[in-house]
């Protein structure tokens, strides 16, 4: 069996399946193959190995694929794969990294062969590719870690990836998996694939006895003459950064204002923030949300209003000057808004953000006319009012995006102030998720009871501003 062995595995391979030590020697040595059986010692002396008749000054010729592992235990293929993240690393620059977690992916189709090789050449012996995706991910991590400097952690927040692929395989075992049943066949632009599974790898193994294995192949498996290759992917956990903001236009949405494709804003409030933010901690992308939102034409004013941005796959990860530096940097980039108490925060407390949208209080100021003249005792029975229930069918202008319903909402107490005959200011303290214009003017009847109603009369809102949302953040 050790004979059978070597003709077709590097020595690490040959030596781990007969469950034996590799030397050192043999570690840092090129793999050595048999590709014809060995006749006697004498023919195995490097006097007898075949003559490359390359040019001095060309690289050598790559050492024979070992059928088993197909290079990846290789300290030369090994060291490129470690260069390789090194070097993707390097063109991410990333700031602030203290460790890193090891992510492998090896190809099923890879692994469908080792069980095969283990059945063919050795199926009395305790599998070793149950081992061998540990045994590789161990000695990468180790090798990256004195490479990088940093220490390789199981739950670090970046994660390099290492995907690997075999297309060989992938070809040379679809006839052996549709013989067995075992296919998954998926739709892919309109051709069918034959996609590897763990589950399929199994099942196509499972049961599969020595005169079955050498029915399907009856000489060897098929002969491996490509190394796999890999992928690299870096990824940092989403960071998030937590604050409120204050709205000093009338004119400036909340969001990008897009319509049949054409935008009809030069900008919005999450733009200002996230342009900013991108140019300082170089994420992928930024997810940007907040409590609640306020109309184009409504100020945020007070202590401004809660929000949260998710860093995807932020650059750089040292924070605490950097948050200072954020919070000018935008501040001094526009009159139209500004930010406050930006903070790193946990993504455990973004449900904050979403209760604050329907259950804390808010504080309006608002500007209304009336048709009818009034005089400053006109307005006094408005400030006794105090808990009035308010019912609110979704509003005319926003039915294209929320969904119809009837919202119940408490107006916690009212306070009107005359300004003349035909306006006064109205300040409103209400429930979180209350339609401030709607209960002024009735949206035709949709909100009951309304100030148009209370005041018997025609009368509608000029301005609106937030004052206050009565929300702790950031935490």
């Amino acid at each position: 069996m050790a004979d059978q062995l070597k003709r077709i595995l590097c020595s690490t391979c040959a030596s781990t399946l007969l469950r034996k030590e590799a030397t050192e020697s043999d570690r840092q040595s090129s793999p050595s193959f048999l590709t014809r059986p060995v006749e006697d010692k004498d023919k195995e002396q490097p006097s007898k190995r075949p003559k490359y008749s390359s040019p001095p000054d060309s690289p050598p010729p790559p050492p024979p694929v070992c059928q088993y592992c197909t290079g990846l235990l290789y300290d030369s293929v090994q060291s490129d794969i470690v260069s390789k993240v090194v070097d993707e690393l390097k063109g991410e620059d990333y700031v602030g990294l203290t460790s890193f977690q090891l992510c492998i992916s090896l190809p099923q189709s890879l692994l469908l062969h080792q069980k095969l090789t283990e059945l063919k050449l050795c199926s009395k012996l305790p599998q070793y590719s149950n081992a061998f995706k540990d045994s590789l991910k161990f000695k990468l991590a180790k090798e990256l870690s004195l490479r990088l400097g940093l220490s390789s952690e199981i739950d670090s927040p970046f994660k390099i990836s290492l995907l690997f692929t075999h297309l060989q395989t992938e070809e040379a075992y679809v006839p052996f998996l549709k013989e067995r049943g075992c296919t998954k066949v998926t739709k892919l632009r309109k051709q069918s694939k034959i996609t590897y599974t763990h589950d399929i790898v199994n099942k196509s193994v499972d049961g599969l006895n020595d005169k079955e294995l050498d029915k399907y192949f009856p000489d060897s498996l098929p002969h491996l003459s490509t190394l796999t290759s890999v992928t690299v992917q870096l990824y940092h956990k989403p960071v998030f950064i937590g604050g409120r903001y204050n709205k000093y236009s009338r004119t400036l949405p909340q969001s990008p204002w897009v319509i049949d494709g054409v935008k009809k804003s030069e900008s919005s409030i999450q733009e200002m923030l996230t342009g900013e933010t991108e140019r300082i901690f170089r994420p992928d992308t930024i997810k940007f949300s907040s409590s609640g939102r306020e109309d184009i034409d409504v100020r945020m004013l007070g202590t401004g209003r809660p929000f949260m941005l998710e860093l995807v796959n932020p650059r750089l990860l040292e924070y605490e000057e950097e948050q200072q530096e954020l919070q000018e940097a935008i501040n001094s980039s526009t009159d139209e808004i500004s930010v406050r108490e930006l903070k790193m925060v946990d993504k455990k407390t973004s449900s904050i953000l979403k209760t604050g949208e329907e259950e804390k209080e808010k504080l309006y100021s608002s500007l209304i006319w009336t048709s009818q003249s009034i005089t400053p005792q006109d307005l006094v029975f408005l400030n006794e009012v105090s808990n009035l229930t308010i019912s609110q069918k979704t509003p005319i202008r926003v039915l294209h995006r929320r969904s119809l319903a009837t919202r119940q909402r408490l107006i916690y107490s009212l306070k009107a102030k005359w300004i003349d005959s035909h306006h006064f200011q109205l300040d409103l303290s209400t429930q979180a998720g209350t339609y401030i214009k709607e209960f002024v003017h009735g949206d035709l009847g949709r909100t009951t009871p309304n100030l148009c109603g209370m005041m018997e009369g025609r009368v509608d809102i000029i301005a609106l501003d937030v004052m206050e949302i009565k929300l702790k953040w950031p935490l």
